[in-house]
């Protein structure tokens, strides 16, 4: 999630999918955008601390921070 914004039917429909699943087991979720980016995403502030919630419940949250792998590969064969 980073680069298309979901209305409303959009959001409820991934709200229940992801509350639905992990109730049941693990979900795994890749982003470009920090929690407190989410918003921007989501028209409902409130679904969106509700999904935050239900996502980092019980959960490890991996901060990747790195240079781009696809930028390296291009000038890589840009120089080759």
């Amino acid at each position: 999630m980073s680069y298309v914004s979901f209305d409303r039917f959009q959001s409820e429909l991934l709200f229940k999918a992801i509350s639905d699943r992990s109730e049941r087991g693990s979900v795994i979720v890749t982003t470009n955008l920090p929690f407190s980016q989410w918003t921007e995403l989501f028209e409902n502030t409130a679904m969106v601390a509700a999904l935050v919630d239900r996502l980092t419940f019980k959960s490890y949250v991996l901060d990747m921070n790195g240079d781009s792998y696809r930028l390296d590969q291009t000038f890589k064969a840009q120089h080759s």
